[in-house]
């Protein structure tokens, strides 16, 4: 772990701000996001919504007080794929990429104070954590 004493460090990739107005714009999308809660199943059907729109409806849209009242009782917001669609996590990515000399991707994780959205486990892959904001025991 490393520490910084610049709470804005990484402000630049990507803010609290950020996540709140892409939650709040209704332009999520599934499979784009999702919420999860360590101590519940979360079924899609509790906070997505069909658009309705010609010639096909937008399938798997954020319904916003859903999604919001999911959040207030201890879900966390997946965003899932940054690296796809937000461009200052797309050039952060590609440049790791090619420090790294293999592929990166970007999700972000944001969980309400006191709530953990994941049980404990392992990933199979390699992960690299920014904490951008807030505290958490890792």
């Amino acid at each position: 772990m490393v520490e910084r004493d610049d709470p804005e460090r990484f402000d630049d990739l990507l803010t609290r701000e950020d996540v709140e107005r892409l939650l709040e714009s209704g332009g999520l999308r599934s499979p784009a996001f999702r919420l999860v809660r360590s101590d519940a199943h979360l079924r899609a059907s509790e906070f997505l919504v069909d658009v309705p729109w010609r010639p096909v409806p937008f399938t798997g849209m954020a319904d916003v007080a859903r999604a919001a009242a999911e959040f207030a009782r201890g879900a966390t917001l997946v965003v899932q794929g940054m690296h796809h669609w937000w461009p200052s996590l797309s050039e952060f990515c590609r440049s790791l990429d090619v420090e790294l000399g293999h592929p990166t991707q970007a999700n972000a994780y944001y969980t309400p104070r006191s709530a953990q959205g994941l049980p404990v486990h392992h990933d199979t892959h390699d992960v690299f954590c920014l904490q951008l904001h807030g505290e958490k025991r890792w």
